[in-house]
């Protein structure tokens, strides 16, 4: 019985590693709510354009946001306002931090200036 439960969670997580990119592809069109309460933007990067086009997006004032870019290629964005720069290092990158700015805010590829995201703060 043992045996037939290790075999089961090993099935169970190779599935789940499998469906990791099925995951990763239907998280970047939404928005979801971090396990803190806040916002987590998931941004798929692909020959310097963001898959999807440009978002608009809104935040509380106090929440977290946190940001994780995929991509081909070593890009720098840049949240201007908050003056936050995150890069991607192997094709991907991480930022938080906490929306205490009110107002609107372009997010954007710092070498082209391409918007990404125009982020409301209210």
């Amino acid at each position: 019985m043992f045996w037939r439960s290790v075999v089961l969670v090993l099935a169970v997580a190779l599935g789940a590693t499998a469906c990791a990119g099925e995951v990763e592809a239907e998280a970047e069109a939404s928005d979801a709510v971090g396990d803190s309460g806040g916002r987590v933007f998931v941004l798929s990067i692909e020959g310097g354009e963001l898959v999807g086009g440009v978002r608009r997006e809104e935040a509380s004032i106090g929440e977290k946001i946190t940001i994780n870019a995929f991509g081909d290629g070593a890009e720098q964005i840049h949240i201007h306002g908050y003056d936050l720069y995150l890069g991607l290092e192997n094709g991907e990158g991480s930022i938080v931090f906490d929306a205490l700015i009110p107002g609107r805010f372009e997010i954007e590829f710092e070498e082209s200036g391409r918007l990404i995201i125009e982020l409301t703060v209210k």
